[in-house]
């Protein structure tokens, strides 16, 4: 299809017959807001996956806000297009999703990796495909409002290192398509500079032990190492056992009422 012709594309998913001739078409213009501001019906759509959701092939859809900060995840009936389940939010864009059998149910969950505009921080997330409703926890100003809090499998926070702190910038994030799988544990990059530079860590999260090991990269060893040499960053120097402690030591989780540090 030439989408030019579509003007208003932004939202929308399509299903095409082999022929690209149109079964069914949806546009996602959900709205919502915060304390801050009412957030538009105004998104793009990415495709997670599809699973068997109530005995019906069901499409895992995440959505980011166009102009503003909000995302959700969402459902549709892959016959009809038509919205199933219940609607997930968050205050933050989404990077990456993925599905995956978390509790060894034989249900696939939801995955999705990105950010916390309130606490400007990287984020990960994990939800039940049947209890996929409501909000995760943000800072009061940036929180999706009048909706009930998610419950969640995991909600798994990465604050920003010394080295963005001293760059002066506003968050870390979650680079776009590198959450995946290996083996046991999960693995997404966790970006300390612009998504350009790719100055970063791997975060990996054993599924079976449910720990979390990072792992470095050189670009950010080398940038962070040269500004510690200095003496513009305190030790220890990046690729040492006491500092890969720290990143896994400071990382936060939800436990239903509050964020708590996850390894004590």
């Amino acid at each position: 299809q030439d989408w030019k012709k579509y003007p208003g594309h932004y939202g929308r998913i399509v299903c095409l017959d082999k022929d690209s001739v149109e079964i069914w078409s949806y546009k996602f213009t959900d709205t919502t807001s915060s304390y801050r501001e009412f957030l538009e019906g105004l998104y793009t759509i990415y495709f997670i996956g599809s699973i068997m959701y109530d005995e019906r092939k069901t499409i895992v859809l995440s959505a980011n806000n166009v102009p503003s900060y909000s995302a959700t995840v969402f459902l549709l009936d892959a016959e009809t297009g038509k919205r199933v389940g219940g609607t997930y939010w968050q205050s933050g864009f989404i990077e990456d999703g993925m599905l995956l059998d978390y509790d060894v149910d034989g249900v696939q969950d939801v995955i999705v990796a990105g950010n916390d505009n309130g606490f400007e921080e990287a984020i990960l997330t994990g939800l039940r495909i049947d209890k996929l409703d409501g909000v995760r926890p943000s800072t009061p100003e940036y929180e999706i409002r009048y909706k009930p809090r998610a419950e969640m499998l995991f909600a798994f926070r990465f604050p920003q290192t010394d080295y963005s702190e001293y760059l002066g910038l506003r968050q870390n994030g979650v680079m776009p398509q590198t959450l995946e799988i290996l083996d046991h544990f999960l693995k997404l990059m966790i970006v300390e500079g612009d998504m350009i530079s790719r100055l970063g860590y791997s975060m990996r999260y054993h599924l079976k032990e449910k720990h979390f090991s990072p792992y470095m990269h050189d670009n950010f060893r080398v940038a962070r190492d040269s500004l510690v040499a200095k003496g513009l960053l305190s030790p220890p120097y990046t690729d040492t056992k006491e500092y890969l402690a720290l990143l896994k030591n400071q990382v936060l989780s939800w436990d239903g009422e509050k964020w708590v540090k996850y390894h004590k």
